[in-house]
């Protein structure tokens, strides 16, 4: 039993450490910044020359850019939330979906925060994978009850605590406070 636990352990921490495999990159024309929570839309280097790229601004220096295929998710004045892909973007509106939304209508958009997906789902997979194993020895060993208290203990706060990042994994900002321009990068 010593064994599964010690496998369960080591899957767990396999599973928090591991990093999400990086885009490829194209050839860089402008030194870009790490991709961090304000400014996670689309890297600056992997925007070419001649692109339009929509830029949500705030102040000099912090920017969150879109190009044509990127997915983007807004919320409109009148409270419809919009979620799909870039098709088009003009000098009055963004396509999203085959749909034009002029940016005066955009209230809000929403960043994906990507660490805290990763922690979330490494957090529940790592509490349910422990219960797991821990009730498949169980039943292996025929013990009654299954479970161990002491892996319902490690096991179900693991996957509140990833319940609880997950409801963080995206960050809304308001258009009143982010400017919105096209720009032609």
């Amino acid at each position: 039993m010593g064994k599964i636990k010690a496998f369960a352990v080591a899957l767990a921490l396999a599973l928090c450490l591991s990093q999400p495999v990086c885009a490829q990159k194209k050839a860089a024309r402008v030194p870009a910044k790490p991709l961090t929570a304000y400014n996670a839309g689309v890297p600056a280097d992997q925007v070419t020359g001649d692109d339009r790229v929509l830029a949500f601004v705030k102040g000099a220096s912090r920017r969150t850019l879109y190009k044509e295929g990127a997915v983007l998710k807004i919320k409109t004045t009148d409270r419809q939330k919009v979620q799909g892909y870039i098709n088009r973007i003009g000098d009055t509106a963004v396509m999203i979906n085959g749909v034009d939304y002029r940016y005066d209508r955009i209230a809000a958009y929403y960043v994906p925060f990507r660490i805290c997906t990763i922690m979330g789902s490494a957090l529940c997979i790592a509490g349910g994978g422990y219960m797991l194993l821990d009730g498949i020895n169980g039943a292996i060993t025929r013990k009654q009850p299954v479970f161990h208290t002491e892996a319902l203990a490690t096991g179900i706060p693991l996957m509140a605590a990833g319940g609880v990042v997950l409801a963080f994994k995206e960050v809304k900002r308001s258009t009143g406070k982010w400017r919105v321009k096209v720009m032609v990068w």
